[in-house]
């Protein structure tokens, strides 16, 4: 089959439209990425290292009149992949401080939803990442290590709602008025036969 010079140059152009489109689409979840690592904190705190993915592939500092580019947008899957790993490391660590400040029913509720987190881990370790990676952040990766942090993820929500309705669970084994505290009736006559008069 034969194909037109004005049939090969539109094919050509669509192909570089889509690959333009594809890269700003990573720009912008890169974009994203660096935004809420400077919001998660400073140091040890923040979800990348800023030593490794702020820097060129060869470890320099990228220089912009040359175009050179930080790892985060030549590689941006894998910072979020990194991203996600970090997030994950911070809902499961043991004795995490995330802990301290949620509610017995939150981390009964966090336990769980421990499935949810191993298919996440496997996400980040993988780098099979679903189509909707703004979604993945919003839902994983809090603003920074907070409980309150937490809780406002998707995931965290999910688990507010799972303590929440902990907490409202009355005991199916029994009727609900016979759960209210029942006194028991004055007795009707003496309470000892010694007393009684007649």
């Amino acid at each position: 089959m034969k194909i037109s010079k004005s049939r090969l140059r539109q094919i050509i152009k669509e192909e570089l439209e889509n690959v333009l489109s594809e890269e700003e689409d990573l720009d912008n979840l890169a974009g994203e990425i660096v935004r809420r690592n400077k919001l998660s904190g400073k140091g040890k705190q923040m979800w990348l290292n800023p030593a490794v993915w702020y820097m060129t592939a060869e470890g320099t500092t990228p220089d912009r009149k040359k175009g050179e580019r930080a790892m985060v947008f030549t590689h941006t899957k894998e910072a979020l992949g990194e991203m996600l790993l970090a997030a994950w490391t911070h809902w499961n660590t043991p004795a995490r401080p995330l802990e301290v400040g949620l509610s017995d029913e939150e981390k009964i509720a966090l336990e769980n939803l421990r499935p949810e987190l191993a298919m996440l881990q496997s996400m980040a370790d993988e780098g099979v990442l679903p189509g909707n990676e703004f979604g993945l952040l919003a839902k994983w990766v809090p603003k920074n290590r907070s409980p309150d942090a937490a809780r406002a993820t998707g995931f965290g929500k999910k688990m507010v709602a799972m303590a929440d309705k902990a907490k409202e669970k009355v005991d199916p084994s029994k009727p609900a008025d016979t759960q209210r505290p029942r006194y028991a009736p004055s007795r009707v006559g003496p309470a000892d036969p010694a007393d009684d008069l007649s």
